[in-house]
């Protein structure tokens, strides 16, 4: 009886140890990552397409500015990315705007933005 006394703390302790770990959450929202280069600048479209109104507000923003200045869209990508593998802060239910110059933040953009506003940016770093 002793020895099973003597055996309990330890393994309840690797018990919990092991439960814990298992239920520790996780930011695994999946977050799809636009990007493209213009002029030295680095844009980058995050959404996780669970707000689709605000969505197409910055798609749409995004799309007229490609159709009028094409050649700002050449390298176009997109990625699928975990919030765990992105440091920049962002609120994985709001879609968000961030333009990069030499490494650093100039513009972030998020949730609510009129359309106009974002065009409005986008085009200042293409002319």
């Amino acid at each position: 009886m002793r020895k099973i006394r003597s055996l309990f703390i330890p393994v309840l302790a690797l018990f919990l140890l092991i439960f814990s770990s298992g239920c520790q959450a996780t930011n695994a929202t999946t977050i799809d990552v636009i990007s493209f280069q213009p002029n030295g600048y680095n844009v980058m479209f995050f959404t996780n397409n669970s707000n689709s109104d605000l969505e197409n507000i910055y798609f749409d923003a995004i799309i007229e500015i490609k159709a009028k200045y094409p050649s700002a869209f050449k390298d176009v990508q997109k990625e699928e990315k975990t919030m765990d593998d992105l440091e920049m802060g962002l609120k994985p239910e709001s879609p968000s705007l961030v333009i990069m110059k030499n490494g650093k933040t100039i513009e972030h953009l998020s949730g609510d933005i009129a359309k106009n506003d974002l065009m409005d940016k986008l085009e200042q770093i293409i002319n």
